[in-house]
């Protein structure tokens, strides 16, 4: 009885810990979510995150889910991408070599995207193109001319490299990969 009384002593003290720090975490996350999502949707929205996790925007001041378009769903999600991001840059920057929950980290977070612009309207893609360098010290896009010529006005100067898929004879099948910078 004494060795499950110790037992049970140490599992609430890990779930107040990780309750504790899960909160913290959070918090932390909502507020970089929301801060991203005000830079790049141009409304009046903000975003909820249930305890899953699950992001909703909803018209400032409210808590009712509305009426979503596949545009507002990229934004939120970018917002919830770039969050991510930030807040474990900001944790891996702030972590001390002896606090044993935060062990720095030197790996750049990369961003890594097929098409995120397809649902997306003109402004939208700007304002998201005008965050992403901020947030990510790498990004990989996936992207179709038609949305290149407007993410290139944001992204031009931080162009590290850019490749060209082309298809060979016409056919869907067979392509090269050619590096144009």
């Amino acid at each position: 009885m004494k060795y499950c009384d110790y037992a049970e002593a140490i599992y609430e003290w890990f779930k107040d810990y990780y309750d504790t720090q899960e909160k913290s975490v959070k918090d932390e996350l909502l507020e970089s979510i929301n801060y991203n999502f005000s830079k790049m949707y141009h409304g009046s929205r903000t975003i909820t995150m249930d305890n899953n996790y699950k992001i909703t925007p909803v018209l400032t001041g409210s808590t009712t889910d509305l009426a979503k378009s596949e545009g507002l769903e990229t934004v939120t999600n970018f917002s919830f991408i770039m969050g991510l991001v930030e807040l474990a840059r900001k944790r891996a920057n702030s972590a001390d070599d002896n606090d044993v929950d935060n062990q720095k980290v030197t790996e750049p977070y990369p961003i890594v995207m097929d098409a995120p612009f397809s649902n997306t309207d003109t402004k939208h893609i700007e304002n998201i193109t005008a965050r992403l360098p901020e947030v990510a010290e790498q990004v990989i896009i996936f992207v179709m001319d038609k949305d290149w010529d407007i993410a290139k006005k944001e992204l031009d100067r931080h162009l590290g490299s850019k490749y060209v898929i082309e298809k060979v004879d016409n056919k869907d099948d067979h392509s090269v990969l050619r590096r144009e910078i």
